[in-house]
């Protein structure tokens, strides 16, 4: 297509930086994949990142680096949604491929509009597009998350008892 002026120079200038930025973005794929894998609340994990998955071999035959996109599922749509609204590093959008860590809940963002007997994504899948801000940081910022619901889940749990003690 035609470009402008200006959008030819961000073009140009954009693409000096994108074998940095794809490296960085891949080495941060890599770690929250690993992380994600250790956590009891994980069940499912979507990445040609690990050896785990079933396209691992075929993707890094075709591929320099496993990718930039994470999905998983932790089993709870509840916990799912806490996490997409809790973690303070990550940009809740359905968008892929930023210099920023993304992150969407797809059922109720991108698919939401297909119906659910139609829709073949399960409620509590998650989806990540890292970005190039530290891995650790961003790794920390899931783990408060997960804390933080199970912290939540505990005092709900607590609430519920004593309520049910006072009615007996």
């Amino acid at each position: 297509t035609g470009l402008a002026p200006f959008e030819c120079w961000l073009l140009l200038r954009g693409i000096q930086t994108l074998d940095l930025r794809l490296e960085r973005q891949q080495k941060n794929t890599l770690k929250i994949a690993q992380f994600l894998k250790n956590r009891p609340e994980v069940t499912k994990i979507y990445t040609p990142a690990l050896p785990c998955h079933p396209g691992h071999l075929v993707h890094h035959e075709q591929a320099n680096g496993p990718g930039t996109v994470i999905s998983f599922e932790t089993g709870s749509e509840s916990l799912s949604k806490y996490l997409v609204e809790e973690t303070n590093l990550f940009i809740i959008s359905v968008s892929f491929g930023s210099t920023k860590s993304l992150i969407s809940l797809p059922c109720y963002m991108s698919h939401a509009s297909i119906p659910k007997e139609k829709r073949r994504l399960p409620c509590n899948l998650v989806r990540i597009s890292t970005g190039i801000e530290d891995a650790d940081d961003l790794i920390d910022d899931l783990r408060l998350a997960f804390d933080g619901y199970q912290k939540k889940t505990k005092i709900s749990d607590l609430i519920g008892i004593v309520k049910e003690k006072s009615v007996v």
